[in-house]
């Protein structure tokens, strides 16, 4: 069985506006939370990058 070293999941994510307020205002939300949901998930990748890298460094030692 052959190791997986990098994959990469493409996917389409569909963000519901509120129905409960302006379209403006609901289409400003999602935004904020697409921009959040990538600041979020950049932050997991670089929390993994870190910690390969300090694992890796380990190892040298």
């Amino acid at each position: 069985m052959k190791r997986v070293k990098a994959a990469c999941i493409c996917q389409t994510l569909h963000f519901m506006l509120k129905e409960d307020v302006g379209h403006d205002y609901a289409v400003d939300l999602v935004k904020h939370e697409v921009e959040q949901y990538k600041k979020d998930w950049s932050d997991i990748i670089h929390s993994i990058r870190s910690s390969k890298r300090r694992n890796s460094q380990m190892d040298l030692l």
